[in-house]
């Protein structure tokens, strides 16, 4: 059945160029008429072009670089670089394009503070992992959970710093509830993956020389490994939460960034050069524990004063 079909739809086709063939000069048949069209239509593209091209051409800056990239490729083209070669060389272009960051300055410039004063340092704080991390919930789906002590946390550095966040996660992900985050405001600020940076292998990295910010009062907190490739002397390598309700963390980086936010000059030495992100962190609760043990020595010596004092008032009576 199925060849008896074939061969009459191919006998089919054949009569009817033959058909065509036949037709006389001023009765053109439809093959005829098509190629005519695209002749036509051929002609006037490659007329308005090089219509486009002469017009242009009076502006030389504007396809200059342009038409010298087209020779130069060319060239390379046709002196040995095989066509596979030129193609992916391409496509690795537009690879890169599509990874590099929308901006080299991600940020804008800072108003100029007040005579006298000297502008906030800057606290770009990684959002997955280390503010909230995706919880599963049978019913309802995927939601974010926020780590103990987030809003304390963000509260106390907008007080120090011009706090950004800076998550690895899509706009339209993650946006929404940023915005359930920042409703202090504490934020001045907030990027996503089309602001992260690649090297190798696809390897996404935060890259402050982007941000358009003092790297010498710049702070990075995040949890992620890669984040601060580029720049690890100004990071704090904080754990990744797990969802442990009785993490304390965030608890122990505000002691120890209030303390660092009130330093002068860079902050990358007084944060220790010569250290890992994660040894900065294990400083951070180091610090937070002595803080913690002198405001307990604190409380306890402001209770035997007002136990004396009281004392005092019971004894002249």
């Amino acid at each position: 059945m199925f060849r008896r079909g074939f061969a009459t739809f191919t006998q089919a086709a054949v009569d009817e160029m033959k058909r065509v063939r036949r037709m006389p000069t001023s009765q053109p048949g439809l093959s005829t008429v098509a190629r005519a069209v695209r002749w036509t239509l051929g002609l006037s593209a490659i007329g308005g072009f090089g219509f486009a091209v002469y017009d242009f051409s009076q502006d030389s800056s504007i396809l200059r670089e342009p038409l010298k990239k087209l020779a130069d490729d060319a060239d390379k083209l046709l002196s040995g670089v095989t066509p596979y070669d030129w193609v992916r060389k391409q496509v690795s272009d537009v690879d890169e394009y599509i990874h590099r960051p929308i901006s080299k300055k991600l940020l804008p410039d800072l108003p100029p503070p007040p005579p006298g004063y000297v502008n906030k340092p800057t606290l770009i704080v990684g959002v997955e992992g280390v503010l909230v991390i995706p919880v599963y919930e049978r019913g309802r789906g995927f939601r974010y959970q926020k780590r103990p002590n987030v809003d304390l946390f963000l509260s106390e550095m907008s007080k120090y710093y011009e706090v950004v966040f800076f998550s690895s996660d899509t706009v339209m992900s993650v946006a929404p509830i940023l915005e359930k985050l920042n409703h202090g405001p504490f934020a001045s600020g907030m990027l996503f993956r089309d602001a992260l940076d690649v090297v190798g292998e696809k390897v996404y990295v935060k890259d402050l020389s982007n941000l358009n910010r003092d790297l010498s009062r710049t702070v990075l907190v995040d949890a992620d490994l890669n984040a601060w490739q580029r720049q690890p002397e100004n990071a704090i390598g904080c754990s990744w939460w797990e969802g442990d309700l009785n993490d304390n963390q965030l608890q122990e980086l505000s002691y120890y960034l209030r303390s660092l936010a009130l330093q002068p000059g860079d902050l990358r030495k007084t944060m220790g050069p010569g250290k890992t992100p994660e040894q900065r962190m294990a400083d951070a609760s180091r610090f937070a524990e002595i803080v913690r043990k002198r405001e307990i020595e604190i409380a306890e010596e402001k209770k035997r004063q007002q136990q004396r004092a009281q004392k005092s008032i019971f004894a002249r009576h």
